[in-house]
């Protein structure tokens, strides 16, 4: 008669062992956290190693582990250590994982366990998979804990870092005015990174982004004994190609009012023009262009932060006036 009840195989009971041997290092040697993977979400890591600091605070970081255990294990073995062996499917899934991962084997009777890092330079084919040394020198122990806690990047404390944007979005966002002044040096050296750091910093929420509509401007210096129209002289020229080109989203940010100094300077540069005494005409083919461009990308900015349409409308509508536009473009 055969047996009623289900029943463990000796494959089954190994692996369970395995992990309860390896929990039991990671608390009493690491004196971290370890945390399994549900089996139906096995797909090649059995559970994470979560980083504790000395005093018991989870760090977010995260070391990925696979374990083998038992004594086929240590079965190969070469000078530096024992032969892993591994399957080609889980090649690219180390190799793509988010978490560092460590190869663990462990043996049961002893309680211990070695590790090695998974990297790919590390690793050999062996036709039906592939293999990688396991050091004999890297034993998980309380002494060795540091080497393999350092697989993970070392936890950052972000808080006096956020207290100071915190601050500084706070600032911005009851300016009534962002000016910024650009140098002669910053032009010829086309250094538009500051610029294009305080758009791209404006943009860090919505919030943000909704009470720096229209406040931005900036100022061209150093070229007071120049005679020629600053969008004429080929260094500014480059300058604002650039970073009015990586901005992308100056019909948002920028100031569009009568005494706004970069919307006069801007357009020229883009455009065909010509000058008759204090009279500029630009190009109106260009002149379009120019304005459907930064339409696309006032729209574009509108979908991804969800902009109210009556604010995008006005930020339209500034800019065809800043431009000499009363009608849409078409």
């Amino acid at each position: 008669m055969s047996n009623p009840y289900p029943r463990e195989t000796a494959s089954q009971a190994l692996g369970k062992l395995g992990r309860t041997v390896f929990e039991l290092i990671v608390r009493t040697h690491l004196r971290c956290e370890y945390r399994p993977t549900p089996q139906e979400s096995d797909f090649g890591i059995d559970g994470y190693v979560d980083l504790v600091t000395p005093d018991g605070y989870v760090t977010g970081r995260s070391i990925a582990v696979q374990l083998k255990a038992g004594p086929s294990q240590f079965a190969e073995s070469n000078d530096s250590g024992w032969i892993y062996r591994g399957e080609m499917k889980h090649l690219n899934y180390y190799a793509n994982h988010a978490q560092p991962v460590a190869l663990v084997i462990v043996d049961t009777d002893r309680q211990e366990a070695w590790w090695a890092k998974f990297e790919l330079e590390a690793t050999r084919g062996t036709g039906a998979g592939w293999a990688i040394t396991v050091p004999r020198s890297q034993r998980l122990t309380a002494a060795g804990a540091a080497s393999f806690t350092s697989l993970a990047s070392k936890a950052v404390d972000y808080l006096p870092y956020l207290e100071h944007l915190w601050a500084e979005n706070e600032e911005l966002s009851r300016a009534v005015f962002i000016g910024v002044v650009i140098s002669r040096e910053e032009i010829e050296h086309t250094f538009t990174h500051p610029f294009e750091a305080l758009i791209e910093r404006l943009m860090s929420s919505r919030e943000v982004i909704l009470s720096s509509q229209g406040k931005v401007d900036f100022f061209i210096v150093g070229y007071d004994d120049d005679p020629r129209e600053l969008y004429s002289i080929p260094e500014v020229r480059r300058w604002i190609i650039q970073a009015i080109t990586n901005i992308r989203y100056v019909a948002w940010f920028f100031d569009m009012g009568h005494r706004a100094q970069g919307m006069v300077i801007t357009p020229p540069c883009f455009c065909e023009y010509e000058r008759n005494g204090e009279i500029l005409s630009l190009k109106l083919g260009d002149l379009l262009e120019f304005v459907q461009t930064h339409f696309h990308n006032l729209n574009e900015l509108a979908e991804r932060y969800s902009l109210p349409d009556s604010a995008v409308e006005a930020s339209s509508r500034a800019l065809l006036l800043k431009l000499g536009l009363d009608a849409p473009p078409t």
